[in-house]
């Protein structure tokens, strides 16, 4: 049941990219922001200690 699930929900994704590439981008791009303010939140923590 896991494996279907996994597999509908990359088909699900590759549809939606293909369908719409620009919002995928730009879904892409903000998580990698997400992702770049994480990480340097989490530097200044250390620095801090």
């Amino acid at each position: 049941m896991k494996k279907l699930a996994r597999w509908i929900a990359l088909a699900v994704l590759a549809a939606w990219l293909v369908s719409d590439p620009a919002a995928a981008a730009h879904a892409a791009h903000g998580a990698i922001g997400w992702l770049t303010h994480a990480a340097s939140a989490l530097s200044q923590f250390a620095s801090n200690l």
